[in-house]
């Protein structure tokens, strides 16, 4: 399982909230849309890359692991735009908590 983490490594990361003690799953504020590398759009490509992320009680994505792989150009395409985007976070009650979710990164020609 590789890991990319854009963060200082002492940096410490929140616990995540196991998702079943979750009253509230947490939400795309701002989903940024991976770009397609232009290679594999050219050959005819298609993948599905599939991510965990820690997002924070913020909303942020702190750390993401690839779990299932398409390829670099993929999971990078993949992993970069997740950092990018921002999430209404997990909530138990209504305190927001930190979580891993699972989430896979379809990359389909049209």
């Amino acid at each position: 399982m590789e890991s990319l983490d854009l963060h200082v490594a002492e940096e410490i990361l929140p616990e995540p909230t196991p998702i079943f003690q979750l009253t509230a799953m947490p939400k795309f504020l701002h989903k940024n849309q991976p770009n397609y590398p232009s290679q594999l759009r050219s050959a005819g490509v298609e993948g599905v890359v599939k991510l965990q992320l820690l997002i924070d009680a913020q909303g942020n994505v702190r750390k993401i692991s690839i779990l299932s792989s398409a390829g670099d150009a993929f999971d990078n395409s993949a992993m970069h735009a997740m950092y990018k985007s921002t999430f209404i976070p997990a909530k138990v009650n209504n305190k927001s908590v930190a979580v891993l979710l699972t989430m896979p990164i379809k990359f389909r020609l049209m």
